[in-house]
């Protein structure tokens, strides 16, 4: 099911996501254990590509084919990164039958597992395929705090299509399911003419994510031998601290 979900944002993706100034982080990352890099949930390229560019091997995998499309798109504008392998596979079940120095799983890719069993499947399958003394990176927002705004729509952003030249209005809005720790994003994008006419709109089904706490994330780690040795809670890689909106996870094969 989720990549049928990505198959419809694929079109629209990389000019109304909203990941901003994580490249050189990921960059730095990947480059630290000298490659090669895994990518989880690579989407459209937006991360692989720039990782490549700065010299590292990497592979990345995505279970939408759409968003694989635009991704593969993408390799004539990088003559210098063309080694870059890009897969389709299901993140929780893949085998590719050779091993890395780092895996990333960017963009909040992890939190699309909608169980312990299928994050338990990621972490084991990401163990089988780092190299001793290799790195497991995550991002994922930390579980969201509750506010008046839940369940109401709202603008979070203007863009412009870059086919057309016309803006775009993107409306976000997020409901919780508090026992099970889900949380569900429904998007909405309008096209405008200068007037604020629409001449088309997207709705986009709605993406479940299964938000995750500092100590589950602890425990799964410690189930396939794998060592915490750094929690950021920004790009920066300002140390987290609890209830701090994002956190970047840096595990260590043992």
């Amino acid at each position: 099911m989720v990549d049928e979900l990505f198959d419809a944002l694929a079109e629209v993706y990389d000019w109304i996501q909203t990941f901003k100034g994580d490249i050189p982080f990921w960059i730095n990352q990947a480059k630290r254990n000298d490659g090669p890099v895994l990518e989880l949930g690579c989407g459209t390229g937006r991360t692989t590509w720039e990782i490549a560019t700065a010299g590292v091997p990497i592979v990345g995998l995505d279970s939408s084919e759409a968003m694989l499309r635009v991704a593969e798109s993408k390799r004539e504008l990088h003559p210098d990164a063309s080694s870059v392998i890009l897969k389709k596979s299901k993140i929780n079940e893949f085998e590719l039958g050779i091993k890395f120095n780092t895996i990333i799983i960017p963009n909040r890719t992890f939190e699309l597992a909608q169980s312990k069993e299928e994050q338990q499947q990621i972490f084991a399958s990401c163990n089988k395929h780092l190299n001793p003394k290799g790195n497991l990176v995550l991002f994922l927002l930390g579980p969201p705090t509750g506010d008046i705004t839940e369940g109401l729509e709202q603008l979070q952003k203007t863009v412009i299509n870059p086919t057309t030249g016309n803006k775009c209005r993107l409306f976000v809005k997020d409901a919780y399911d508090w026992q099970n720790q889900l949380s569900t994003h429904y998007q909405r994008l309008e096209e405008i003419e200068g007037d604020g006419t629409v001449l088309r709109e997207w709705k986009f089904p709605p993406i479940k994510y299964h938000w995750i706490t500092a100590q589950e994330l602890e425990n799964l780690g410690r189930e396939v031998n794998f060592k915490v040795v750094a929690r950021f809670s920004d790009w920066l890689r300002r140390p987290y601290q609890e209830g701090d909106a994002c956190m970047i996870y840096v595990y260590e094969k043992q």
